[in-house]
């Protein structure tokens, strides 16, 4: 393994492209690549990956016949004597920002930032040096150079995140009982790691959408390990409940390569993602920061296993959670003594394959996400009041009972098509979008909006959205087995 990388050029120059299961291989372990290198070369603003660097080689531009990649510097030289200078820092009023950078937009670039150890970075004007204890600019270190300079973000994981030093109590998904009597679910801060990683990686942009999942390979495979649960699609497992509730953050659409991600995965859509309130951080007695849930989950997930020909329960235990049903907290609605139980908003029950209506058996992946659980689809959207996608959910008699998050406004009509309906997916104590709700109680439902194809018979999701548990009960909603693909 080179012990020093030249950013852009890893994936082009180490990995065998023909070689499709050796590429994938080597780009599951990119983390180890950049983790071991000494440091790795940067090319902040080139265009692509033979933009070369600004003022090095130029003799060897001229061999290939092309022009040489000038290097902007303006510094103030000054003689106080005969054999002294005084050489002003490098005049940086017209440099571009680190955020106008080619480089700081690119999704392959992205886990390169976040693992390598540290950076030289060549940019049109200068060169920088980053670690993670200091920034030195070539003519002199930062703080004495006069400028501000932007510190990268590094990735925040550290060995308690892997489970080193770590009480069993923090185990991902591990409930507490607090003074009041509620139960909730306990989740270390690597799920706030998550999110953030995601909200800025899924704004970047890629030649080949193919990419999405492929570009930040290294990064999820060490979340794996810290979530100790492997990702489907970009999505932790162990925590499908909550890694599920991904929002639009700006006007997006679907990728165009729709047959390799799934919808319910933001790997499928191209635009910024956000995950809101959905876990809040807090710290105990000694001063470990641990992260309380605002849900509690009901849905039971199973994915196609091509191997056996039937449905395996995500995870082990179907649920985002690493407990069995019977180990459930008998307050939250999804507890069950035994396998089988149902009620009026969701079923504990097993799904099989022939339970699925027909035209969903041959369509059949690991891409398909298939869940007993409620549909209702008496309510409609009143008028969106802001720029983003947030709109009313409204009932029959024109209350409002909820608030929706769409996906997309494009093609929505105000009533539901008779291909749309609500899905209910968990109970939840806060609001996803803002509004206040009493956090002595869960009172309230979190719900999916989905499509589902008339020729296929396979739901895609077009928003959340969160609707009061009574609004739901009074809208009679039905047990429907649903595959979302």
């Amino acid at each position: 393994m080179a012990d020093v990388l030249l950013s852009d050029r890893v994936d082009a120059l180490c990995i065998l492209q023909e070689d499709l299961a050796e590429s994938h291989e080597q780009i599951a372990n990119m983390d180890k690549v950049y983790g071991s290198a000494l440091f790795t070369i940067v090319a902040a603003q080139g265009q692509n990956a033979d933009a070369g660097l600004p003022g090095v080689r130029p003799t060897y531009f001229e061999r290939i016949g092309e022009t040489e990649q000038p290097r902007h510097v303006k510094q103030h030289v000054a003689a106080v004597g005969n054999d002294l200078s005084i050489i002003a820092p490098f005049s940086r009023d017209n440099s571009p920002t680190q955020s106008s950078w080619v480089w700081s937009s690119r999704a392959w670039t992205f886990q390169e930032r976040l693992l390598s150890r540290r950076l030289l970075i060549f940019s049109d004007n200068e060169m920088v040096w980053h670690c993670r204890t200091m920034i030195a600019r070539e003519d002199m270190p930062v703080e004495q150079s006069g400028y501000s300079h932007e510190p990268l973000l590094w990735l925040a994981l550290k060995a308690q995140h892997l489970g080193i030093g770590v009480d069993q109590y923090y185990k991902n998904g591990c409930l507490e009982v607090t003074r009041h009597g509620f139960t909730h679910v306990i989740r270390s801060s690597i799920f706030s790691e998550y999110t953030q990683m995601i909200a800025q990686y899924s704004q970047r942009t890629m030649t080949y959408e193919s990419d999405a999942i492929h570009a930040l390979a290294g990064l999820l495979r060490i979340f794996s390990l810290c979530f100790k649960s492997p990702c489907l699609y970009g999505l932790p497992t162990i925590l499908l409940d909550v890694a599920l509730l991904w929002r639009p953050d700006q006007s997006w659409k679907g990728r165009s390569s729709t047959n390799l991600f799934p919808n319910w995965s933001w790997a499928g859509w191209r635009g910024r993602v956000t995950y809101g309130d959905l876990i809040r951080m807090e710290r105990d007695e000694t001063g470990q920061t641990i992260d309380t849930e605002g849900i509690r989950p009901m849905l039971r997930y199973f994915v196609f296993d091509k191997e056996t020909g039937s449905l395996q329960p995500l995870s082990g235990t179907a649920r985002g959670l690493p407990v069995q049903d019977a180990e459930l907290p008998k307050e939250w609605e999804a507890h069950a003594a035994q396998d089988g139980c149902e009620s009026v908003t969701h079923s504990c029950r097993a799904p099989d394959v022939f339970d699925l209506d027909p035209r969903v058996i041959s369509e059949l992946s690991d891409r398909h996400l298939v869940f007993w659980t409620s549909s209702a689809n008496r309510f409609h959207f009143g008028e969106r009041a802001g720029a983003d996608y947030s709109c009313p959910i409204v009932e029959a008699y024109g209350g409002m009972v909820g608030t929706a998050m769409l996906d997309s406004a494009s093609g929505l009509t105000p009533q539901l098509l008779p291909n749309q309906s609500f899905i209910l997916i968990a109970e939840a104590h806060y609001s996803l979008f803002g509004q206040q709700v009493d956090r002595s109680d869960y009172s309230e439902y979190l719900v999916m909006i989905i499509e589902t194809n008339l020729a296929t018979a396979v739901a895609r999701r077009i928003g959340l959205g969160q609707i009061s548990k009574i609004s739901w009960v009074a809208a009679e909603p039905e047990l429907k087995l649903i595959c979302l693909g």
